[in-house]
């Protein structure tokens, strides 16, 4: 198995080329930082690229998940670049293209539950990272080869750089906000290597369409974060 992971640099896509390895595969790997690792290259996906690599599988992992950011950058970065790594496939023998996209694009604000494949998106975006992350399942969903859109709950574990920093970065600050609701909060996330096997599997199997992905372990958010203040402690943060 031949496969290119962009956004390899990063949490998710790091994961993959590294258990893609261990499988045997041939793994090439592409990120904006630069890494002294065998097999990646820096590659700013936001212009068109070119590599002399011809993969069976592509997973686009790369995106701009950060909070805040320009329109701009998230277009760039999230619409742009699907774009032009849906150009290299098609000048490079039309691969399996699997796109790690976000159950962030159904979100709304109000309570949503069982949310699965047929949930509607909906009309306005809860934010820039959504609308994009959406318009970009719409530019995947227009390759002429073989493709699946996988939308992975919140993912954590080691390495995340995105939830349990920014919760830990809320308690260290006293910001952690508080929602007033009628009901318990509940929320749902995604374990990495639980994430990672299902696209590997994807991979192996060439899975096509769309597919939400999570643990099947919903938590109460509160009792979920009042756990992370007893583990961590005062001088954890």
């Amino acid at each position: 198995m031949k496969m290119l992971v962009t956004g390899a640099s990063g949490f998710v896509g790091g994961v993959i080329t590294r258990r893609a390895r261990e499988l045997g595969w041939e793994v090439r790997g592409i990120g904006r930082r630069s890494l002294d690792e065998p097999g990646y290259m820096s590659v700013d996906l936001t212009r068109p690229f070119e590599l002399d690599f011809h993969p069976h599988v592509v997973v686009h992992a790369a995106a701009r998940s950060s909070p805040w950011g320009r329109r701009s950058e998230y277009q760039a970065q999230n619409v742009g670049a699907t774009r032009h790594v849906l150009d290299y496939c098609a000048s490079h023998g039309r691969p399996h293209f699997i796109y790690i996209s976000t159950a962030a694009v159904l979100y709304r604000n109000e309570h949503q539950i069982g949310m699965n494949e047929q949930t509607p998106v909906p009309g306005e975006p809860i934010n820039e990272y959504a609308r994009t992350k959406h318009q970009a399942e719409l530019l995947v969903r227009g390759y002429a080869g073989d493709w699946c859109i996988l939308r992975p709950r919140a993912v954590f574990g080691p390495g995340d750089t995105v939830v349990f920093p920014r919760i830990l970065r809320a308690l260290k600050k006293g910001r952690l906000p508080l929602i007033e609701s009628d009901r318990p909060v509940i929320g749902d996330l995604i374990y990495i290597d639980t994430l990672v096997e299902y696209v590997l599997r994807a991979a192996e199997k060439r899975a096509t369409g769309l597919y939400h992905l999570t643990n099947g372990e919903p938590v109460e958010i509160y009792s979920f974060l009042g756990k992370i203040c007893s583990l961590v402690g005062p001088f954890g943060i």
